[in-house]
C-alpha cells in the first residue's frame, strides 16, 4: 500500500496519499464479497462515444485522469475551466452537453469541449 501512497503523491500531490490510505481502508472493510467484480475489458465497443466530464482544476481528478479515460474508451472530453470536484451544476454548457447525451446521444464535436463556469469562482 505504501508504494501505491507514493505514486499517487507524485501524480496528484495534494491528495494522493491521503486517497490511496482512503480509498483502500475503504475497500478492505467493504462488507460485500469480490465475487463477480468486472475486471475489464475497459474499452468495449459503443454505438456512440463515451463522454467523459472534467474539472481543469481538480485536485482529486485532474484533467489527466479524464484525458487518460477518454483515449482508453475512445470517448469526448466535456471539460470546465474552474476549480472544485464534481461538473454538473456549475456550467450550463456543460449540462447541456451531459443532457444532449443522455436523451439523444448527442456528442460534442471535437475530442475536448472547453466549458465556462456558470459563476467566477473569485468574484471581485
Amino acid at each position: 500500500m505504501e508504494e501505491t501512497a507514493q505514486q499517487w503523491e507524485r501524480e496528484v500531490p495534494t491528495f494522493g496519499r491521503a486517497q490511496a490510505y482512503e480509498q483502500f481502508v475503504a475497500c478492505a472493510s467493504w462488507p460485500v464479497p469480490p465475487d463477480g467484480r468486472y475486471e475489464g475489458p475497459w474499452n468495449p465497443p459503443a454505438d456512440s462515444p463515451i463522454l467523459v466530464l472534467s474539472i481543469e482544476h481538480d485536485g482529486l481528478t485532474p484533467p489527466a485522469f479524464a484525458d487518460r479515460m477518454a483515449d482508453r474508451l475512445d470517448g469526448r472530453i466535456v471539460r470546465v475551466d474552474t476549480f472544485g470536484h464534481g461538473t454538473l451544476g456549475v456550467s450550463e454548457c456543460a449540462d447541456d452537453a451531459v443532457t444532449a447525451y443522455l436523451t439523444d446521444l448527442q456528442v460534442p464535436d471535437g475530442d475536448v469541449t472547453e466549458c465556462a463556469p456558470n459563476a467566477d469562482p473569485w468574484p471581485v
